[in-house]
């Protein structure tokens, strides 16, 4: 097992250097003609090792997470809480479909720009983050509990076990692979659709604002720092949510 995982480290390095290298050499060979050159792996680490000797660059940092943060984690308590209803009512099922379809059609621009008339700028990035996750937590959660055979939560209760008991050895296991899966999906796209939001509204003191703030400087070593820790940051989010999903379902 730990020499797959070494091998696994090994091959994630390699095509990382890889990557970088192909960046490099792309970057050196386009750059002699073009009047603002493309950034390089080293410029971009020179940039991005800059931003984190700042102060404000962790405030920014630290207020996106926490703006994205709330939008993800409401998404996930309601989109869970109307995918079970929507699997145990069909008329409930029958209203929201509508909303969650709408949620899903709409491209995220158009959402950001509706809102923007109404919404002060910082509350934008949690309502988007928001959107994104809803439609994928419910959908997800009333295709796990439709799936559950109804002969295994009654063969429980024949056997004299209670309905927390059912839920919690029975039912919850059942349903978490999938829920999991779909939680892993939204995170990394209540992420990106958040940091996109905040770029087209720039609240202050959040990563979206500091790369339009660094595009608008043409500093384009500073948008690909900030890309790479927006991108970093993803990863992170994702594996959290990995490590917590994962130990759940152990339990």
């Amino acid at each position: 097992m730990n020499m797959h995982k070494n091998k696994k480290l090994i091959f994630s390095f390699v095509a990382v250097i890889f990557w970088l290298l192909l960046w490099q050499v792309a970057a050196t060979l386009l750059n002699s003609g073009l009047l603002i050159g493309i950034p390089t792996p080293v410029s971009s680490f020179k940039s991005f090792f800059g931003f984190l000797k700042t102060k404000e660059f962790y405030i920014c940092v630290l207020i996106s997470l926490l703006r994205i943060a709330a939008g993800f984690t409401a998404g996930s308590v309601l989109g869970i809480a109307s995918g079970v209803l929507s699997a145990k009512s069909k008329i409930f099922s029958a209203f929201v479909s509508p909303v969650v379809r709408i949620f899903r059609a709409v491209p995220v621009a158009a959402f950001i720009f509706l809102v923007y008339l109404w919404m002060k700028s910082g509350n934008i990035p949690s309502f988007i983050s928001f959107l994104m996750v809803f439609p994928i937590i419910h959908t997800s959660t009333a295709s796990a509990v439709s799936s559950i055979d109804r002969k295994l939560p009654e063969m429980a209760y024949v056997m004299g076990m209670g309905k927390w008991e059912c839920f919690k050895k029975i039912k919850l296991p059942l349903c978490m692979p999938t829920v999991s899966a779909s939680l892993i999906t939204a995170i990394g796209l209540a992420w990106k659709a958040g940091i996109a939001a905040e770029v087209i509204c720039r609240p202050n003191n959040s990563l979206g604002y500091l790369l339009w703030q660094e595009k608008s400087a043409i500093q384009y070593d500073g948008v690909f720092a900030v890309s790479i820790t927006v991108a970093l940051l993803s990863l992170i989010l994702e594996m959290i949510i990995k490590k917590a999903t994962a130990g759940r379902q152990e339990k």
